[in-house]
């Protein structure tokens, strides 16, 4: 997902309508941070390019299980976890 999403908002929207947000949330709760970190670029490649794609992250319920992360003891995970509290941020200013 995050992979298609990465390149424009078109494709992006795309991956949100699909309706898999609800699960890279839920995969955000799972045990793994390799899973966790890749849950997290999926929500950061799709909130990035707009206002509305962010929103629909944090209508998902995006936001909490991402700031969680922010205190686990994997660097890549909380770098991951932080880009993507940013992109969901820079659409509120």
């Amino acid at each position: 997902m995050a992979y298609v999403a990465k390149h424009n908002e078109t494709l992006a929207r795309t991956v949100a309508d699909s309706g898999c947000i609800p699960g890279i949330v839920l995969a955000l709760q799972e045990p793994d941070p390799n899973l966790k970190r890749i849950s997290a670029l999926a929500l950061n490649e799709i909130a990035k390019h707009s206002l509305d794609l962010a929103n629909i992250v944090c209508d998902n319920g995006g936001i909490p299980y991402l700031t969680q992360q922010i205190n686990h003891h994997d660097a890549q995970l909380k770098k991951q976890v932080c880009q993507t509290l940013a992109s969901l941020a820079k659409h509120s200013a």
